[in-house]
């Protein structure tokens, strides 16, 4: 299967490293990687290019600016299409990712159900061992939805909310994660990483970048929604994740001001009291 994996750098190139090695190591690397530069300071850039930049079959593109997650994506895909228009698929995620060996044999092994469909999740599993997909096989209830509105209502509320979710989270956990080994149509997938189908890249073209950084799952789902289609969720093909890798050098703060501005573009699709824009769509794929 011929596929291309396109992720971001800010700022941590190492990351960048371990993804491109564990992938170019692997037992079907990809036909190529784009590892798009979101602005990083030049001493980051400096060892991005140090690090992978000779590399073969390795292609770095450097914004001028940090346009955020989906669109620096946006970017890398458009030059991987530049570059190879021909691939089964493109996979499209964070750079503090690892891949297992038999990472591209898994996709290979997938090819019907990745080209059958628009989006696929893949398993993704935390380096500590934690399950993080299926992220939501279904919308999250109204009550934890006025929840997440006092989350966005302020810093200080935010930052009890989320002690208050540590201390009871045996009890309050959304536990769609439990269901790691159950292939099928879910809501939403991590945005850590996706696979694009050719399908994806015919219908729709690229990623909806509506918002800068957080929410962005919710924002794919309602896009492919409108196509008739939701994520489908594959255990077979996993991902290694250095969970928060990515913006661990983003502060708390500048973190939560991104997820309450996503948060308000969320708002503006889903209602607190009425139908999910997404729920219809879902209820019939699931019923299958």
């Amino acid at each position: 299967m011929k596929y291309v994996f396109i992720c971001t750098n800010y700022n941590n190139s190492h990351y960048t490293e371990g993804a491109v090695n564990t992938l170019i190591d692997g037992e079907n690397p990809p036909a190529l990687i784009v590892v798009v530069d979101n602005d990083s300071k030049k001493d980051q850039q400096d060892e991005l290019r140090r690090l992978v930049g000779g590399k073969a079959g390795v292609h770095l593109l450097f914004s001028e600016t940090n346009v955020g997650y989906f669109a620096g994506l946006n970017l890398g895909l458009h030059r991987a299409l530049e570059l190879v228009a021909d691939a089964d698929a493109y996979i499209v995620g964070n750079n503090d990712l690892e891949f297992p060996a038999d990472f591209g044999t898994q996709l290979s092994l997938r090819k019907q159900t990745i080209v059958a469909r628009l989006v696929v999740a893949p398993n993704i599993v935390t380096v500590t061992g934690l399950q993080q997909n299926p992220h939501a096989i279904r919308p999250i209830s109204r009550f934890r939805g006025l929840i997440l509105d006092g989350y966005a209502a302020s810093f200080n509320l935010a930052r009890l909310l989320t002690w208050v979710a540590k201390v009871t989270q045996n009890k309050t956990r959304r536990k769609d994660v439990d269901q790691y080994q159950a292939e099928g149509f879910i809501f939403m997938g991590l945005g850590a990483c996706y696979i694009l189908s050719r399908r994806f890249i015919d219908q729709i073209g690229e990623l909806p970048a509506e918002v800068f950084l957080m929410h962005e799952e919710f924002f794919l789902s309602r896009k492919i929604a409108e196509k008739g289609e939701v994520v489908y969720y594959v255990p077979q093909i996993t991902v290694i994740h250095h969970d928060h890798g990515s913006v661990g050098t983003v502060s708390s703060r500048l973190i939560w001001q991104y997820w309450r501005a996503s948060h308000k573009a969320y708002r503006r699709y889903v209602p607190r009291f009425g139908r999910h824009p997404v729920a219809d769509v879902l209820d019939t794929l699931q019923k299958r």
